[in-house]
């Protein structure tokens, strides 16, 4: 006992490494060769899954109603001619975005243009369109669309009926087109699907039909009232510019703001005085100083003919001319007469008749110097009058300007608002009647010959892809599935408990086997017996000093009493004795299979009882190991095996006998097992083959005492060996075929 209890302590050390690496650890089995052998061992998966998808597209291909698509191209980049007035030159209605051209689908693929192409079509009085409200619902529609169903005739339709038509049919339209753009240009394709290839080329051809009478009707109507909307504006424009003008011209005449050139009549009347004053002050200037050199002349002692204005007097000029005559013929009568001849002194009179004019000529002229300068100053006077007063004028006329300026731009707004109208009105006017579309049909929809769904070579080849891809999708989801163990590693890897090796399934390896025991006791050269004698091997390499070993599963039905057998028999000659105690007090399957039973002979139960002893109640095996059955049943009412009783029992067996081998009930539906585990050396789970989950290994584990998880390992039972090759590469059994005619040579 005290063996037992160190060697659990020590292995307890060793092998918790292992157990606590197993907690979510995941095996990645789809590297390349791990999918290759996932493939082969799913091929039937994999093939009936892509025969299947296949059948359904090929039956589809052939089953489904054709439909066909006619396409009519619709462009927008046309040119169009000048046809108002107002055009100076083409007008090119490129779109000027790609933006324009969704746009313009958008608007083609609407259910407005799709209502007005039942209306033009009038499809309300097509049979089969008005076969889609018949009674039945979606199923009937689909039965009769894929030919399940005869085709129903619908009678005459109430009003509700008919609207309720118009809305599956603007529906059905709607669905059933296609607008796509045509590469990069400015144009698209319309396209409608049909049963009737004769109904889609229609309905194609009106949608383009009616898109680009649309867009005209559109353009009718945004003129028309566009011509209304001026119209009405218009009349009250005209009345606001009259009143402003008028209000303009008020306010003008009654500030006295009239104008004929551009400029007031007072900044003129301005203008003309500040010339005329010029004027006056230059002669009254020149006036003023003629008079006073003359009376400057006249007294310096001057006679007053060397005064300008006298000089320049005709009247004075001829006097000196004359008296220059008479001062001659008075010298010449001097020289011939006496001072008393009457001509002389005639002369002398003539002479001084003349200087007295001259004299009085001169003073007229001084005379008149002194009046003109007095008039010059007179019209001077006057003209700054008049001046200063026109300027006064001018500074109340620039102070009602500020009010004027104001009315003058609201006149001119006023007055341009309404020519800005008006011209619009006309061009309007000239527009309407004369509406183009923006669009033109390029190509008109042909009826087509071939459907356009289904295409058999697409559903075909469309099957064969979805098939394999199915089946790959299938296989892989069936192998992700599954949860059994394939191999050692797997037990490793997903478990992390040691491995010790597989049972062979007896009908996969050859010679068959029928009689297991048997044929490890035989034939101990045989698969069989070699593999029994592997896990025995490898269980003393883990457990050197492992005595007492219990064998257990996680389930029934798993292979441990056959398994527990056949280990005993192998052991049989390597240790100095064996002995198998049954250990299953609900099902006693070894005590049934392997000993005698009955009330008359003693057993296990018997034994812990204390009824009998050990040696009369074991059983020796023609293999040669020794048996200590359950020979009666536990009632109900009787307890199970006592652990302590049992702990005591393998004490006394520990003294006679090499190897001591438990079968146990199942971990997971009887707790008996797990109480003895803690008694064992040594625990030997045992799973089947691809059939047994890992979550019920690991639950069996987890159940167990952690002493004697630390010591426990797996056996896979009932493995197929003509299949392991096909499932990994990671185990013995996997070259089974590479060895297997090794046995008989």
């Amino acid at each position: 006992m005290a063996n037992a209890e160190t060697y659990q302590t020590e292995e307890a050390a060793r092998a918790a490494a292992h157990y606590g690496a197993r907690a979510d650890i995941v095996a990645d089995r789809l590297d390349l060769q791990g999918l290759w052998l996932m493939f082969r061992r799913r091929l039937r998966v994999f093939f009936y899954t892509a025969i299947i998808i296949f059948d359904i597209m090929a039956l589809l291909a052939v089953w489904l109603p054709p439909r066909y698509t006619a396409t009519a191209v619709v462009i927008l980049n046309g040119v169009t001619t000048p046809v108002t007035p107002s055009s100076t030159r083409e007008k090119s209605e490129v779109p000027e975005s790609n933006s324009d051209v969704e746009t313009e689908i958008a608007i083609l693929t609407s259910r407005d243009i799709a209502a007005k192409v039942v209306d033009y079509l009038h499809l309300e009085n097509d049979p089969d369109m008005r076969a889609l409200i018949a009674p039945g619902g979606i199923t009937a529609s689909i039965a009769r669309s894929i030919g399940l169903a005869r085709p129903v005739t619908v009678g005459p339709l109430s009003a509700e009926d008919r609207a309720r038509l118009r809305a599956v049919l603007i529906s059905r339209l709607a669905s059933s087109l296609t607008v796509e753009r045509v590469s990069s240009a400015y144009a698209f394709s319309v396209g409608y699907t049909d049963t009737n290839p004769i109904r889609a080329t229609a309905i194609a051809n009106a949608f383009a039909h009616v898109y680009t009478e649309e867009q005209i009707r559109q353009k009718q109507t945004r003129n028309q009232q566009a011509v209304k909307l001026l119209g009405e504006r218009i009349e009250a424009l005209k009345v606001q510019a009259q009143a402003d003008f008028d209000a303009l011209q008020r306010y003008r005449i009654d500030n006295n703001l009239l104008s004929t050139t551009g400029a007031t009549l007072t900044e003129q009347e301005i203008s003309a005085y500040n010339q005329q004053v010029a004027s006056a002050r230059a002669e009254a200037a020149a006036d003023s100083a003629s008079l006073s050199t003359a009376r400057s002349q006249l007294r310096g002692g001057s006679a007053g003919d060397d005064v300008g204005a006298a000089l320049s007097s005709p009247v004075i000029q001829s006097l000196r001319v004359k008296r220059a005559e008479l001062s001659a013929r008075v010298a010449q009568y001097a020289g011939i007469m006496g001072p008393k001849n009457p001509d002389f002194l005639d002369a002398l009179r003539e002479l001084a008749d003349v200087d007295a004019q001259i004299q009085s000529e001169i003073n007229r002229t001084i005379s008149n110097l002194d009046a003109r300068a007095h008039v010059s100053r007179q019209r001077l006077d006057s003209l700054s009058g008049s001046l200063g007063g026109a300027r006064g004028t001018l500074e109340q006329n620039n102070r009602a300007m500020v009010a004027l300026d104001d009315l003058q731009r609201k006149a001119d707004t006023s007055q341009a608002l309404y020519e800005s109208y008006l011209n619009r009105y006309k061009e309007a006017l000239a527009a309407s009647g004369a509406e183009r579309a923006e669009s033109r049909l390029v190509s008109d929809a042909r009826i087509p010959g071939v459907p356009s769904f289904p295409k058999k070579s697409y559903f075909l080849a469309l099957g064969l892809l979805l098939g394999v891809g199915a089946g790959f999708v299938a296989a892989i989801a069936t192998e992700m599935a599954f949860s059994g163990l394939t191999s050692g590693e797997d037990v490793k890897r997903r478990l992390g408990v040691p491995y010790l090796g597989g049972m062979p399934d007896f009908a996969t390896i050859t010679p068959a086997v029928t009689d297991p025991l048997e044929t490890v006791r035989t034939s101990p050269r045989s698969p069989l017996a070699q593999a029994v004698r592997g896990i025995l091997t490898k269980l003393r390499q883990t457990y050197e000093t492992g005595q007492v070993v219990m064998i257990s599963s996680a389930l029934p039905a798993e292979g441990k009493t056959t398994l527990t057998a056949c280990l005993a028999q192998s052991a049989v000659g390597a240790d100095s004795r064996v002995i198998v105690i049954d250990c299953d007090s609900t099902r006693r399957q070894f005590s049934t299979s392997f000993a005698q039973t009955g009330s008359d002979k003693p057993g296990l139960k018997e034994v812990l009882a204390g009824e009998v002893t050990i040696a009369a109640a074991l059983q020796e095996h023609k293999g040669g190991f020794h048996i200590l059955p359950i020979t009666t049943p536990f009632g109900d009412d009787e307890a199970q095996i006592d652990p302590a009783k049992m702990q005591a029992l393998l004490v006394q067996l520990r003294e006679h006998f090499g190897l001591i081998l438990l079968d146990t009930a199942p971990i997971l539906p009887v707790a008996e097992g797990r109480e003895l585990a803690a008694l064992a050396d040594a625990v030997m789970l045992a799973g089947r083959w691809r059939h047994t989950s890992e979550k019920a290994l690991a639950t069996a584990l987890d159940l167990l005492p952690p002493a004697a998880r630390a010591v426990t390992s797996v056996i896979l039972s009932r493995i197929n060996m003509k299949q392991q090759s096909q499932f990994t590469r990671e185990d013995a059994g996997a070259f089974y075929h590479s060895y297997k005619d090794y046995y008989h040579a």
